[in-house]
């Protein structure tokens, strides 16, 4: 069932694409929460989600979603955790044509949805001690965002981390990975190779802020081995207060920076006769920013 739901994801659009992803990160939610349920006093269970929830209506009307489910299982050496996330957001443009005389007239409207945002994220990783101070990992991952240009990203990493700080409230650990990437472009580059090698720099911070407030920071850097430069990377800043033992608020900035972004096709205005509709690919933006509020409750 997880995999039909997968590959319903991977090709599907709109609608479906939501629903299905929807429907994915509630399915993650819930085993975990009956996992945890079933085996309760268990500490080694956790589950974290994330909604935020946004719409406009009336004379505008506009709708963002966000979704994002943590779920982790850890042992005395070891840790499995489990990441998916969503963000979509549409918004209704109202086009008004008057028709008749302007004593008798009719008012036509036109109202036509457009996709403005969308990104998909599934990610698997396994990290086990050597020691008190040292760790090896192995993870995978796949990342959709069409906007930024990317049809389909799959990733595959092992490595070696360091726990530099683990203390009650204050925790901070980095790691250190070799990934075989594979990336499917919206717009594909002649010539480009869809498989490469790469290097991966991470770090994980987290403070505790007063009796209820939390701090965390998390980077990735992502280097082509092959190709220098392209240049990842995905930094994320979060202040959470919690509200109750399982009901937090949480602000959150992420910033997403390509140094080789994707390509786009745009339409070329030509000043010649020619009648054949032309276009050009041009490269997107290198830095994109994604600013969220939303509710987390803890399982």
């Amino acid at each position: 069932m997880l995999e039909t739901a997968l590959q319903a994801c991977r090709s599907g659009t709109g609608t479906e694409s939501r629903l299905v992803w929807v429907w994915l990160m509630a399915l993650v939610v819930g085993v975990a929460g009956v996992a945890g349920a079933e085996d309760e006093g268990n500490e080694g269970w956790a589950t974290k989600a994330e909604i935020s929830f946004v719409r406009a209506a009336g004379n505008a009307t506009a709708e963002t979603l966000g979704l994002k489910a943590t779920v982790t299982r850890k042992w005395e050496q070891g840790a499995l955790t489990l990441k998916a996330e969503g963000l979509r957001a549409e918004s209704v443009e109202t086009r008004r044509v008057a028709v008749g005389e302007p004593e008798d007239f009719a008012l036509v409207e036109e109202r036509l949805s457009q996709l403005t945002a969308e990104r998909y994220l599934l990610n698997l990783r396994y990290d086990r001690k050597i020691s008190e101070r040292l760790l090896w990992h192995l993870g995978a991952g796949w990342e959709r965002n069409r906007f930024s240009g990317i049809e389909n990203r799959s990733l595959a990493l092992g490595g070696l981390g360091t726990v530099w700080l683990d203390r009650e409230g204050r925790n901070f650990k980095t790691a250190y990975s070799v990934t075989v990437t594979r990336q499917e472009d919206v717009e594909p580059l002649p010539g480009a190779d869809l498989m490469f090698v790469g290097a991966r720099l991470s770090w994980d911070l987290s403070l505790g802020l007063g009796e209820n407030g939390s701090y965390t920071n998390t980077l990735v850097l992502d280097q082509n081995l092959e190709q220098t430069s392209d240049l990842r990377a995905d930094m994320v800043n979060s202040i959470a207060v919690a509200v109750s033992k399982r009901l937090a608020l949480k602000l959150s900035l992420q910033w997403l920076y390509d140094h080789s972004p994707a390509l786009v096709s745009v339409p070329l205005e030509s000043h010649s006769d020619s009648p054949a509709p032309q276009t050009v690919s041009v490269e997107l933006k290198s830095f994109d920013t994604i600013f969220t509020t939303s509710v987390v409750v803890h399982f």
